[in-house]
């Protein structure tokens, strides 16, 4: 039913976002400060609102980058299970729009994470244990991948449903 990915843990997708990616996220958030999925190009100071694709909360808001956007706004998402969407620059929660960036278009070279950002300096992940329900991932329409929890070998770990692979 679910995976609580530990700090420090990650998924790497092997897919690369641009401005058709849309990613959906049931997750259970815990705490204030997850990260949901993310990934950027950039390795600069600004790296939050450069060449980035990534949602979390991050202690003060709910923090979304797309393209070369990217900021936190409203306050951080509560408690409880939460369908986390961002399609083609806005991003939802629960159905209900919290952020839009204007439209860019953009591909990065960079494969998104699950759990964490990927950064060229690094993994960066944030503290406190994601419970992690599925995640979808679309290009330009096309669902490309779609991992659920699963048992394997006595283990839990992802099944990318698409592709048919263990994660």
């Amino acid at each position: 039913q679910y995976l609580d990915a530990p700090k420090n843990a990650y998924i790497d997708t092997g897919f690369a976002p641009n401005n058709n990616t849309r990613v959906v996220f049931d997750a259970t958030v815990r705490g204030t400060l997850e990260s949901w999925f993310g990934v950027s190009d950039d390795s600069s100071v600004d790296w939050w609102k450069t060449k980035v694709f990534g949602v979390s909360n991050d202690g003060r808001g709910v923090y979304s980058g797309f393209g070369n956007l990217g900021g936190t706004a409203g306050s951080v998402a509560a408690n409880g299970r939460h369908t986390i969407e961002f399609d083609k620059g806005v991003f939802k929660v629960d159905g209900a729009v919290h952020t839009t960036h204007s439209g860019q278009t953009f591909q990065l070279s960079r494969s998104l994470y699950l759990f964490a950002d990927n950064r060229p300096n690094g993994v960066n992940t944030k503290n406190g244990t994601v419970r992690f329900h599925s995640c979808q991932i679309y290009d330009n329409g096309t669902l490309v991948r779609d991992y659920v929890p699963v048992l394997y070998g006595g283990e839990v770990c992802l099944f990318d449903k698409v592709n048919r692979e263990y994660a």
